[in-house]
């Protein structure tokens, strides 16, 4: 019999593991993939000249506020494989009217920018007076009515709408803005305001620039690796949890798998929402709170994700997006018909050794058009902005680079993998979304509450 079994080699679960095992307890991980990590990996590919490419699965890079992710970097050793983002990283883009627009990241570039209105503007500028009060009866607004009610109605719809189909693949309006931000709305009820909260954030933080990003030299796939030679024998892989039983007796769980039977005292449950609905269900009593939280997590949704990662050789094509990348606002997409969630330049952020270009797409698979169209040599142009309609034709900077990623072309290499983001529907909690530092914090936390419920194993 063990310590304590972990269900689940995400990085929750992992970092779960690991702070028990640091706690003194023996361990067991069960994850059913072959590897750990979730959809966090990294594709290591070299082409026919020798180039070297690396396409990540899942996650491509973490905040550098995440400060529990630091402290897993100093205690897995990989403080010395850290890769820190260059400058270009910083500027976002959103694709507006047929053209890229930067996201404004001061007052001054807010009051110049064409995404909102000058209505909008001022209540930006009138937000910090306006003390933020939540409803009356405890319920929870979306996060559309939140950022209308603190900024209007149009910084909703395009800013907020695009950074959450970027983050959760989701929409504005069917998130909770408690549940899927927890940090921000503490923030807001303590300070009153957005803005304020955001001034005290950058004040009291650990001395990153805003907007920049970790990963590792050799992807972020580094930190699973790094967790599966730390955890050792402790993890069995390809142990598909089908059960799990209580003895009241011993005051034990059973945890059954395909081909074995565990016992310890505790269990962590790190699986996804639907994995753990199935094994929690039989041991709930109907009719309790506890039922209702499972109630909770049968309303959770999960959208389907695909990425396409483009390699491009060099000499590159001109008016390719600069930047960290642009993000399709939900209005935009459904204007335009547009099956695309955003586009990723890593190169711009990091670089490539070989000195090439890699631009990920992130569309949702359901069959339709995201800008290369089946059965045709070339791509669809999109508009090209033009300065004067009497000057040659040529591609402006920062235009839409869907008319050179050509799917014959033979300079691209593509790899699609389907991966999963949760994606909550007003019910998300700390695990939704795979962003690597709000897992390895949720993995903190289970240990915590182990440690809570059980004082002698510190």
């Amino acid at each position: 019999m063990t310590d304590a079994i972990v269900i689940g080699g995400g990085l929750a679960g992992c970092a779960a593991a690991l702070r028990l095992v640091d706690a003194g307890l023996d361990v067991r991980l069960l994850e059913a993939g072959e590897r750990l990590g979730g959809v966090v990996g990294t594709l290591r590919e070299r082409d026919a000249r020798g180039r070297s490419w690396l396409f990540e699965t899942g996650p491509h890079s973490v905040p550098a506020t995440a400060t529990t992710f630091g402290e897993l970097v100093e205690r897995l050793g990989l403080t010395g494989r850290v890769v820190r983002s260059k400058d270009a990283a910083r500027e976002r883009l959103l694709l507006r009217r047929g053209g890229l627009v930067r996201v404004p990241s001061s007052p001054p570039g807010l009051l110049a920018t064409p995404l909102v209105s000058w209505r909008t503007k001022l209540r930006f500028l009138s937000e910090p007076r306006r003390r933020f009060v939540p409803p009356a009866d405890g319920s929870e607004p979306t996060l559309h009515d939140f950022v209308a009610e603190r900024f209007g109605e149009d910084a909703a719809r395009v800013v907020a709408g695009a950074f959450v189909r970027g983050v959760y693949a989701g929409e504005a309006t069917r998130l909770g803005a408690r549940s899927a931000f927890p940090r921000l709305w503490d923030g807001v009820l303590e300070h009153g305001s957005v803005l304020r909260f955001l001034k005290a954030s950058a004040q009291g933080g650990s001395g990153a620039a805003r907007g920049e990003l970790l990963s590792f030299e050799g992807g972020l796939g580094e930190l699973p690796e790094a967790f599966a030679r730390a955890l050792g024998e402790r993890v069995e892989h390809g142990a598909c949890v089908t059960a799990i039983d209580r003895d009241a007796a011993t005051r034990t769980f059973v945890v059954r798998t395909q081909d074995a039977r565990h016992v310890a005292p505790r269990v962590v449950l790190a699986a996804p929402a639907r994995t753990a609905l199935a094994l929690l269900r039989p041991l709930v009593v109907p009719s309790t709170e506890a039922a209702s939280a499972l109630d909770g997590l049968v309303a959770m949704r999960s959208n389907g994700v695909r990425l396409v990662h483009l390699g491009l050789e060099p000499p590159l094509p001109p008016g390719l997006p600069r930047g960290f990348g642009f993000l399709v606002p939900p209005d935009e997409a459904e204007r335009r018909d547009l099956a695309l969630l955003g586009a990723l330049v890593p190169s711009n952020a990091r670089g490539t050794r070989a000195g090439g270009l890699r631009v990920r797409r992130v569309l949702p698979p359901d069959g339709r058009r995201c800008g290369l169209r089946r059965g045709r040599r070339r791509a669809r142009p999109s508009r090209v902005r033009r300065r004067d309609r009497r000057a040659r034709r040529r591609p402006a900077p920062g235009d839409h680079p869907r008319r050179h990623l050509a799917p014959r072309d033979p300079r691209v290499r593509a790899r699609a993998r389907p991966t999963v983001r949760s994606t909550p529907d007003r019910v998300a909690g700390p695990r939704a979304g795979p962003r690597p530092g709000r897992q390895l914090h949720s993995g903190r936390l289970r240990r915590r509450r182990v440690e809570a419920r059980d004082p002698g194993c510190r």
